[in-house]
């Protein structure tokens, strides 16, 4: 696939058990490619992974607790701009407000790269919400209303992976999301994908010893339809102990 990129920096994850060891990392890709997308109407997600069909009263009960909990108090409301959508995140929690903005192009960012965004108007939202009484910690999507809610968790990744599997319902249109690695070697690309519960570094690491290789992106990736890889975030993630 044909690549475009900047020489990166490096930050570390300081959500469970990570450490943050360094600068944000600014990544411009040429132009993204998909995963088949699912349509479900809601979804829930609980405990390890496990998903089912969420009940409309399950959703809307869900949803009314998690906006109340972000009223009356300390409450973030942040704006990404993410291969031109704007994603908007509604939290109560600094530490994923403050990632958030690390991970993905502010407004501002976009407008010095890109000129002017597409739209005011969000494409997702997001309500990451702790303190949620009465909740187990889970996710829900809803299409339908182009929403998602994190429920009484503060770790970054189920953030990350909650708004990406929200976006790729908006970009299905226009390719596929991964969450992979690409790195060049020798002159071509190569993708490695692994499951979004994988944390850095990846097994595509080791490449970057060979000589003349080089760092494309490692996290969430988009493939268009002309076969152009975009990488989605500006921050890339290692275990403390690596660096």
């Amino acid at each position: 696939c044909e690549v475009g990129h900047e020489v990166p920096g490096v930050r570390g994850h300081d959500g469970r058990s990570q450490d943050r060891v360094g600068a944000a990392l600014q990544m411009h890709a040429h132009e993204p490619v998909l995963l088949p997308v699912e349509h479900r109407p809601v979804v829930l997600r609980q405990g390890h992974g496990q998903r089912r069909h969420g009940q409309a009263a399950l959703r809307e009960r869900v949803r009314g607790r998690a906006l109340r909990s972000l009223e009356g108090r300390e409450a973030y409301v942040q704006d990404a701009l993410i291969f031109g959508r704007r994603v908007r995140l509604f939290t109560n929690s600094h530490h994923l407000a403050d990632f958030w903005k690390d991970n993905f192009h502010t407004e501002q960012e976009w407008r010095e790269q890109h000129g002017p965004p597409p739209s005011r108007t969000p494409s997702v939202c997001i309500h990451a919400a702790i303190g949620v009484a009465e909740e187990p910690e889970a996710s829900y999507a809803d299409p339908v209303r182009g929403e998602a809610y994190l429920v009484n968790t503060s770790y970054y990744g189920d953030l990350r992976a909650c708004t990406m599997e929200a976006l790729a319902r908006v970009l299905a249109p226009e390719g596929r999301l991964y969450h992979g690695s690409a790195v060049q070697v020798a002159g071509r690309g190569l993708a490695v994908l692994y499951p979004k519960e994988v944390i850095l570094p990846t097994p595509s690491w080791g490449l970057l010893e060979l000589a003349g290789s080089k760092f494309i992106a490692d996290g969430w990736l988009l493939l268009d339809a002309k076969g152009c890889l975009h990488a989605l975030e500006k921050g890339v993630y290692f275990r403390a102990c690596t660096v």
